[in-house]
């Protein structure tokens, strides 16, 4: 599967969120919102660039990758979002097995990278008989409702 490499960033300085057109945006001396010092902006082509280069930034901003995938509204699904998903029963092969999740279900949960498979994942909290749970979803038919940075609330169980 080809796709296109983007990003997005958080500014932990400003607390906005960075389009990916705004990272790759030549930067010119004064020309640039952000705070980064000014051997930076001499030095690399755009923020984007530099963010990727310096530790330093890299603490000030978080980088929050395109996963190549589109919610059901047709917009762009990025590492960290906060994705809801409503299902009326569960087809998963066997796979799971609960009384308690055979009705219609409203899940929210994060989109995450997964070291172990290599792949971004949906991640869904629930709570079952007191305890609380986690499981995955594919991201057909889930809606972006938010981001990890700017609706946290979104995820409180």
């Amino acid at each position: 599967m080809k796709r296109e490499i983007k990003f997005r960033a958080w500014n932990n300085y400003y607390k906005e969120m960075i389009s990916h057109e705004d990272l790759i945006t030549l930067m010119d001396e004064g020309e640039t919102k952000e705070t980064i010092p000014l051997h930076y902006v001499k030095e690399y082509t755009n923020l984007l660039a530099a963010i990727l280069s310096k530790k330093e930034l890299q603490e000030r901003y978080d980088l929050m990758e395109f996963t190549g995938l589109y919610d059901k509204n047709g917009k762009e699904i990025c590492e960290g979002d906060i994705c809801k998903i409503t299902q009326t029963k569960f087809n998963n092969g066997g796979y799971f097995q609960s009384d308690d999740m055979t009705t219609e279900n409203e899940y929210i949960g994060k989109c995450l990278w997964n070291n172990a498979s290599a792949q971004f994942q949906l991640v869904y909290e629930y709570i079952i008989k007191g305890q609380s749970k986690k499981m995955t979803f594919g991201f057909k038919d889930c809606e972006i409702i938010g981001n990890i940075h700017e609706n946290k609330d979104l995820l409180k169980l």
